[in-house]
């Protein structure tokens, strides 16, 4: 996908602006608090925090023997690794209420859970464990184990941590593993639990000791370097390296443990582990833009796992038709918009809606060059002008929000180029 290549390019320079006075956009605001959990390690705690505000919202009122990793499950509930007892723990994903083990203490040999996570389809899920230095697969629906889904006896792991879903269709059926003792993002297949390549090489872009992965926005994958205290990213497709999107120490970053993309403003959330805090930084440039929680004033100690309430899984490619009419551009390219992915665990038809297109040059009113775009609806079928008689590239960064039945939202993003005329005829 050219247009995605472009945009991936585009954000590792910085080259996207928002200019308020040649924006077209259109922010409504969730309608329900939203919230993320904060694993306390050396509490045996889970906070909650708003997302925005970074507002306390209290502790959950069972506790977590070593919380580390979390995700939410199809039904929206939360699940947390317990790895001073080796077990997965359920709590209700709107009240908190605590629902039990899922996962029972030390079930096929389970002894400290690290970075557990369920298939999208809800059939298993799949735990890394620190002392088997591999992955276990349990029964999505009973918590039942069912195998050791890798180890280094079958494949190249070494030091199990977070596992994550790809939304590209080339990767439909596959896991992505942190395996942070090799420096690398390795692919396996999910039902039959073989290893099929790297999709990060070991220490690429200096890669040291991945933890925590996600896919922003943009459709590039992220992750926690906790050996350079830094966030990479790749690209989303190729696992190529693009830059340290969070360089190391921002804002005195270290040792960084869980990344998410949350927040109205779909920012980065990293959790920083030996400065006791969760940073927040662009979602666009990786520029830092606040703490939103720190351990010396809410008495969390030692963070690793965070995650925000359920929201869509949602990513957009382009695509621009760029036609001719004897022998020159026409002035308007058509412009098409596909969803790669809006699943979500508690809403299956997401809403989805158009917020904004803006431009890299300040000096184009995105109204006069952008037509039949209707910002507010879920409209993926509008016209940007083609012409374009600078010598520069002109970019065009366009942003969708989808929001669930229970008020979370995810923004994807996606760019349009349009050459300079006079070279590209």
């Amino acid at each position: 996908m050219k247009n995605r290549v472009i945009s991936m390019f585009v954000l590792a320079m910085g080259m996207s602006y928002t200019f308020h006075s040649n924006a077209a956009t259109h922010d409504p605001q969730p309608e329900q608090d939203q919230w993320y959990y904060l694993s306390s390690s050396a509490t045996d705690e889970i906070y909650r925090f708003e997302e925005d505000t970074g507002k306390y919202l209290g502790i959950l009122d069972q506790s977590v023997p070593g919380p580390f990793a979390s995700f939410i499950g199809t039904d929206g509930d939360l699940f947390v690794a317990a790895q001073s007892t080796g077990a997965v723990l359920r709590f209700d994903g709107i009240t908190g209420e605590y629902l039990g083990e899922f996962i029972k203490a030390g079930s096929g040999g389970l002894t400290k859970p690290a970075a557990p996570l369920m298939t999208p389809d809800g059939k298993y899920i799949i735990v890394g464990d620190l002392i088997l230095n591999g992955y276990l697969r349990f029964d999505g629906q009973t918590g039942a184990f069912i195998d050791i889904f890798a180890d280094p006896s079958n494949s190249p792991i070494n030091g199990p941590f977070m596992p994550i879903f790809s939304p590209y269709p080339e990767f439909a059926g596959k896991i992505l593993f942190a395996s942070g003792f090799t420096n690398s993002i390795q692919v396996y297949d999910v039902e039959s639990g073989n290893y099929e390549r790297d999709l990060v090489a070991p220490g690429s872009g200096g890669l040291t000791v991945p933890i925590g992965l996600s896919f922003g926005p943009d459709g590039n994958l992220y992750t926690s370097s906790a050996g350079t205290s830094s966030v990479k990213r790749y690209d989303g497709q190729t696992g190529e390296y693009i830059d340290d999107f969070v360089p190391t120490g921002s804002a005195g970053l270290k040792n960084p443990r869980a990344i998410e993309f949350g927040g109205t403003n779909s920012n980065l959330y990293v959790v920083s582990n030996d400065t006791n805090n969760v940073l927040v930084y662009d979602r666009i440039t990786g520029e830092f833009l606040s703490e939103s929680a720190a351990g010396s004033e809410f008495g969390f100690l030692e963070p690793r796992g965070l995650m925000f309430t359920a929201r869509p899984n949602f990513f957009i490619s382009s695509s621009a038709k760029k036609e001719r009419a004897n022998g020159k551009r026409k002035r308007f390219a058509k412009v098409t918009i596909d969803v790669i992915s809006e699943n979500d665990t508690v809403d299956n038809n997401p809403d989805v809606e158009l917020i904004s297109i803006t431009v890299n040059d300040p000096n184009i009113d995105v109204s006069r060059n952008v037509r039949g775009a209707r910002y507010g609806t879920d409209d993926r079928k509008f016209r940007i002008r083609n012409t374009n008689y600078s010598n520069e590239d002109r970019v065009y960064t366009v942003t969708y929000r989808a929001t669930n039945n229970r008020g979370g939202t995810m923004l994807a993003t996606d760019t349009i180029t349009i050459e300079p005329t006079y070279t590209h005829n």
